[in-house]
């Protein structure tokens, strides 16, 4: 946000990524309980026990400029930002960044879920540069069956824990 934004833009564009998120019925969302961690913690409603879970951080600004450039890179100051305080969990995550005036919503993979194309290895792939694509139902069914694969990558590869999944740095 920028600093001349009001206070309630986090919390409108936190809301609005729930609704964007939830639409389809396939997905639960909760608000994250702690302070310096994620905005949003999402899982996968799809019957797996283990439960399918992926971060979502949002950022929100009533001009989605000082965000995104034009060609959809995320501004430099605030790549840097979610990619050191976000770039070391365990499951995949994205954020998504909301113009306030027009209430346009744009995603962008931190940890984008990945599977090796030589072995089947489930890997978490940092992104440079950040890239964001704006939030449509099609694209955030894209993501949603991105991370359902990688979960079954995950499952049959029988990696269970973050020091057995793979980071790759970009």
């Amino acid at each position: 946000m920028k600093a001349s934004d009001p206070w309630y833009l986090a919390k409108r564009a936190e809301q609005l990524a729930i609704m964007m998120l939830t639409r389809n019925g396939k997905v639960a969302v909760s608000q994250s309980p702690q302070a310096e961690g994620l905005d949003l913690l999402a899982t996968i409603v799809n019957g797996h026990p283990a439960g399918r879970i992926f971060g979502v951080e949002v950022k929100a600004s009533s001009d989605i400029r000082t965000l995104v450039a034009k060609d959809g890179t995320v501004r430099k100051a605030l790549a840097q930002q979610l990619t050191e305080r976000l770039g070391e969990y365990p499951f995949p995550v994205g954020a998504m960044l909301f113009d306030m005036q027009t209430d346009d919503g744009y995603f962008v993979w931190i940890l984008a879920p990945s599977i090796e194309v030589r072995t089947g290895s489930p890997t978490l792939r940092r992104s440079s540069p950040l890239r964001a694509e704006a939030v449509t139902d099609d694209l955030l069914r894209k993501v949603i069956q991105e991370i359902d694969d990688w979960y079954d990558a995950r499952s049959l590869s029988g990696k269970v824990g973050r020091e057995e999944s793979t980071i790759l740095h970009k």
